[in-house]
């Protein structure tokens, strides 16, 4: 609707938060394609935005992640150490 409205691309920005480690990460923007079907642009689009906020929190060093999936807060993972570099990734 707004590409249709105004003519212009909306692009996405991940952004990723780790209050206990006071960052606020923001990613490369994911820019709409109106030319490709709605059905599959949307599919893209969480599949990169998802793909991006992974990628920002396991640049990060050990923290309580928030996961994708709504679950209690007591059973938020903590992001671990990758075994193929020394940078941390998350589980869950």
């Amino acid at each position: 609707m707004y590409y249709r409205s105004t003519g212009e691309k909306l692009r996405f920005v991940p952004m990723y938060i780790a209050p206990r480690l006071k960052k606020v990460l923001f990613g490369e923007p994911v820019t709409f394609d109106p030319s490709r079907p709605i059905e599959e642009e949307r599919q893209r689009i969480t599949r990169e935005m998802t793909e991006r906020i992974t990628a920002m929190a396991i640049s990060l060093p050990r923290h309580r992640v928030v996961p994708y999936r709504n679950i209690p807060k007591r059973l938020y993972p903590y992001n671990t150490v990758s075994e193929d570099k020394n940078h941390e990734t998350t589980r869950g």
